[in-house]
């Protein structure tokens, strides 16, 4: 009786520790499955075809020498190279992401490019394309293609982190830690010329990202909502009544993005020290209330035809633009703002045209408004103008309207607004204004508090 007891208490251990060794096994299956139910192939060393650097000293050079479809696996060290992407199926794996690093060798240059279908970059850091002086012109990861994946990198002080300016569908990037960069989605160099972005080029698999230790949070296709306020950047796509208000958000890149809005608020919340803006991208109807803005490109940027939207109660200093509104924006309404410092305090771009600016102070920027390209039609009451080299300037002639503004001083006469002459330099060709681009005929005798 004594002996089979210890039989079954045997048998009873034998089979406990094969059920404990199977489940306790890492996985070695290449498809894991995420919290999005997407799944990821995920390549090491052993499926691995081409090796960096036993088989090729640079990551280009494997690159390079590649079939569409293999699988790259790089050892973990520093790579100083700019990469372009441009074979299709590529899986490209770094052997740790904390230590395994691509610094971009020439800094004015993307650290890489993707210029193909379905290419996978995972497991690295991602760095020091920190840009020539202009705008957005460099990222850690610039896309230009479709169905890439973009995962469990880091990707740190570059001019922008992760762009999209040209057409590309179904993007996932997952998993990414992000140290003062973050996404642009913008599809900037597919239309310049026809002032239409589409909504696919903003509805991707965008999850479980960082940045500066807080949330990276992108929804498309949610309806009323309110975003937690500990984001370190926001996205939203196609969304309708979500509410932004009461974050704090720096050094993120874009911060607050919404492409293809209706009637959603973003307010109270402070911005500041970020390579990027506020922006729509065909918005509507959406406001813009009680936000603190300092030391980024454009405090609010409404762009791509977004139309019928309020900018009110905001401050923005320090900016290259208090309030700029372009490329097909019209019919917004922008009032009772307080534009300090800027470059410019407000800016129009290319067919900005029927928006109304009233009660807003626009003081001690370079130049008070600027017009560029065709801004038509708008029209500027009971605005206070004080302390500007130059309080309009304007790219041409171009028609818009003024009434009851104060130009820097108490004004019996009207007040003309004149044009200034300027090309693609950074300085005016005439040191005089060229022509009369309008007129106040009411300008106020006293500034508006």
């Amino acid at each position: 009786m004594v002996d089979m007891k210890y039989k079954i208490l045997i048998e009873f251990f034998i089979v406990f520790t094969l059920v404990f060794l199977v489940t306790s096994t890492p996985i070695t299956s290449k498809n894991i499955t995420l919290v999005t139910e997407k799944t990821i192939e995920v390549s090491g060393e052993l499926d691995s075809d081409v090796i960096i650097p036993d088989d090729y000293s640079t990551i280009q050079e494997g690159i390079d020498n590649a079939n569409p479809g293999d699988n790259i696996f790089v050892r973990s060290g520093f790579y100083n190279e700019n990469l372009i992407i441009d074979k299709e199926g590529l899986t490209i794996t770094g052997e740790n992401r904390h230590n395994t690093t691509i610094g971009s060798k020439d800094p004015t240059k993307n650290t890489t490019k993707i210029t193909a279908l379905n290419v996978a970059l995972q497991g690295f850091t991602l760095t020091n394309a920190t840009g020539s002086g202009k705008l957005w012109d460099t990222s850690g990861v610039f896309v230009c293609s479709s169905n890439a994946i973009i995962r469990d990198n880091i990707v740190c002080n570059n001019r922008m982190g992760i762009s999209v300016l040209n057409i590309a569908y179904n993007l996932t990037i997952c998993d990414n830690t992000f140290i003062d960069d973050g996404i642009l989605f913008g599809d900037y160099e597919h239309t310049p010329g026809n002032l239409e972005v589409t909504l696919e080029c903003f509805l991707h698999n965008v999850y479980n990202n960082t940045i500066n230790g807080k949330p990276l949070y992108y929804f498309k296709n949610v309806n009323d909502f309110v975003v937690p306020n500990d984001a370190g950047m926001i996205i939203l796509s196609n969304c309708t009544n979500v509410t932004i208000k009461d974050t704090y958000l720096t050094l993120c890149d874009f911060p607050i993005m919404l492409n293809f809005c209706n009637n959603c608020i973003v307010e109270n919340n402070t911005v500041e020290d970020t390579y990027g803006e506020i922006i729509t991208m065909r918005s509507e109807n959406c406001t813009f209330q009680n936000n603190v803005i300092d030391s980024i490109i454009f405090g609010v940027c409404l762009d791509q035809k977004s139309k019928n939207n309020i900018i009110r109660y905001n401050k923005v200093t320090n900016s290259n633009s208090g309030v700029f509104v372009m490329i097909g924006s019209s019919n917004n309404l922008i009032y009772d703002n307080y534009f300090y410092n800027n470059d410019w305090g407000i800016g129009l771009f290319r067919e900005a045209n029927n928006n109304k600016f009233y009660r807003n102070v626009i003081e001690n920027n370079r130049i008070g408004l600027l017009l560029l390209e065709n801004s038509n039609y708008n029209s500027f009451e009971n605005n206070t103008f004080l302390n500007h080299l130059v309080e309009v300037e304007s790219v041409g002639k171009t028609k818009n309207y003024y009434n009851n503004n104060y130009w820097g001083r108490p004004r019996v006469l009207p007040k003309f607004i004149f044009g200034w002459l300027k090309g693609k330099q950074s300085i005016p060709v005439f040191t005089v204004p060229y022509c009369i681009i309008g007129m106040d005929l009411h300008p106020l005798r006293e500034r508006v508090v």
